[in-house]
């Protein structure tokens, strides 16, 4: 994977995928590929032996697949509940959100996704609108993480659901959740096992 982002070489990204969906499902495929792929990518990038537009183009050609995967999976009329997912402002880092979102999808949820970057006044829309049982957000970039206090302030204040969840790797942060009622989901085993009741 990382040869084919460096070469732009979207043939071989392709060719490694299909590879990689013969030996894994697409859970395994995301542990045990896409997550090691993505750390190494974060140590070449940070010893400027990728360059963004590098990065950019493997993140995508991952996107692309994912929201390929989601358009297989047929829609079920008797959903569980209603998950609203997205990333907070300065917050970019999408592809774990996507691929939550095709995890909730895949087990019967419903799914309000807003992506990337979004203003948190626009999230009191959604609730004005819809009837939103869980939220999951993620604060990967460290503009979103120096903000994360703010964020669930305002999350906590304005937002009357008790199911609250996020991914992160913010340290020491655990009072906080915990005083906002805001569950830290630290590993793709437990948030499977979370949606699956």
């Amino acid at each position: 994977m990382i040869e084919a982002g460096v070469t732009y070489n979207t043939e071989l990204f392709n060719k490694t995928y299909d590879q990689c969906l013969i030996d894994f499902n697409h859970i395994d495929f995301y542990i045990h590929v896409m997550l090691p792929t993505f750390s190494k990518i974060g140590l070449l990038w940070l010893t400027n032996r990728m360059n963004p537009a590098q990065e950019h183009f493997l993140s995508e050609s991952f996107k692309q697949k994912i929201y390929s995967e989601i358009d297989k999976i047929t829609t079920n009329t008797n959903k569980k509940t209603t998950w609203l997912l997205f990333l907070p402002p300065n917050e970019h880092h999408e592809i774990g959100l996507l691929f939550s979102r095709f995890l909730l999808l895949n087990s019967g949820h419903n799914v309000i996704y807003l992506g990337a970057n979004v203003p948190l006044s626009s999230i009191q829309q959604v609730f004005k609108t819809i009837e939103i049982n869980n939220i999951l957000f993620f604060s990967i970039a460290n503009y979103s993480k120096d903000n994360l206090t703010d964020t669930i302030s305002f999350l906590s204040k304005n937002l009357t659901i008790p199911n609250k969840y996020i991914v992160t790797n913010a340290q020491g942060k655990n009072k906080l959740f915990q005083k906002h009622n805001i569950t830290l989901i630290d590993s793709i085993k437990k948030f499977i096992k979370l949606i699956s009741k």
